[in-house]
């Protein structure tokens, strides 16, 4: 199955052109165009899926933007959202140097700027925003009644794994720069080396998160469709759970392993997503995020004084 390729067009039309207009007409028919190269279907299939829906304004904004549109964009209207996407920002065709440009140009607006508001505010104040996100995700799961069957945006998801991660990098990473890292596995460990997991917070959330994931490549193999849901009948659970390499006596047996292990991962990843967004006030993750800002910052803060 081909995978899912998320990207943003973006461009400098000083380097080309020096009519403005013919720039931004230019670049929204040459991406419009790669697009449909890259998921036209022909007989040997295609090569991407494409999800545009990360350029500024989602899917109802224009598909291309120049460097000094989105850097007005970012600083009049990004969402919280936008941080937490564009921390995975990384240029992968084209010109390097207008996409190291954009990644330069949004690092301020994905990690923040300095402020007179303290760790704390700023902190709780980007907490409630994804909070919110997420609460309006979970309306949509049981609308669809994936509350617990859909395993990247239900109740101990993907989703929420990603969340976690990427508001601490959203939070932290201006001053804790070594955790930032744009795979989630690898930000895990590096949060854990900066003292804001546990040894066994990382190894649950790491082994869930790979354990979700295999789960989506599983239902996604069968109709070569970009599903996330589990299946509500039994029988296509039952070789669901045979896909995943669960062998028993029967496949009903092998059906309540799965089961059980699902539940077991979800539980964990629920846990430690509650306590971090829900009551970060009293939360012991979120306080373990501020000792790690405020130990990275004691050293500077030394040098300051006795300059």
């Amino acid at each position: 199955m081909p995978p899912i390729a998320s990207w943003m067009p973006v461009y400098d039309p000083s380097t080309a052109f020096p009519c403005i207009g013919i720039a931004e007409e230019y670049f929204e028919i040459l991406a419009r165009e790669l697009t449909k190269a890259l998921t036209e279907q022909t007989h040997e299939g295609y090569l991407y899926r494409v999800d545009l829906r990360l350029r500024a304004e989602g899917s109802v904004g224009q598909l291309t933007r120049s460097l000094d549109e989105y850097d007005k964009y970012y600083r009049t209207r990004g969402q919280v959202w936008e941080r937490l996407a564009l921390l995975k920002a990384w240029p992968i065709a084209g010109s390097q140097e207008v996409g190291r440009s954009f990644v330069k140009l949004v690092r301020p607006f994905v990690l923040g700027a300095p402020s007179e508001r303290s760790d704390v505010e700023q902190g709780l104040a980007i907490v409630e925003d994804v909070r919110s996100v997420k609460e309006r995700i979970d309306v949509k799961m049981a609308e669809r009644g994936q509350e617990q069957r859909n395993v990247k945006l239900g109740g101990g998801g993907i989703r929420e794994i990603e969340f976690f991660v990427q508001t601490i990098q959203a939070l932290a990473g201006r001053r804790l720069p070594g955790i930032l890292n744009r795979g989630t596995i690898g930000s895990l460990a590096r949060l854990h080396k900066a003292g804001i997991l546990s040894a066994k917070q990382q190894s649950g959330l790491t082994r869930a998160y790979q354990f979700l994931r295999d789960v989506e490549h599983k239902l996604q193999m069968v109709h070569d469709m970009q599903t996330h849901a589990l299946p509500d009948r039994q029988d296509k659970l039952e070789r669901c759970a045979i896909r995943m390499g669960y062998i028993g006596a029967s496949r009903s047996v092998a059906l309540n392993q799965f089961q059980a292990d699902h539940a077991a991962h979800r539980t964990v990843v629920h846990d430690i997503f509650r306590s971090f967004f829900e009551t970060p006030k009293t939360s012991k993750l979120f306080k373990a995020m501020l000792r790690a800002i405020n130990k990275r910052n004691r050293p500077i803060r030394r040098l300051k004084a006795e300059g």
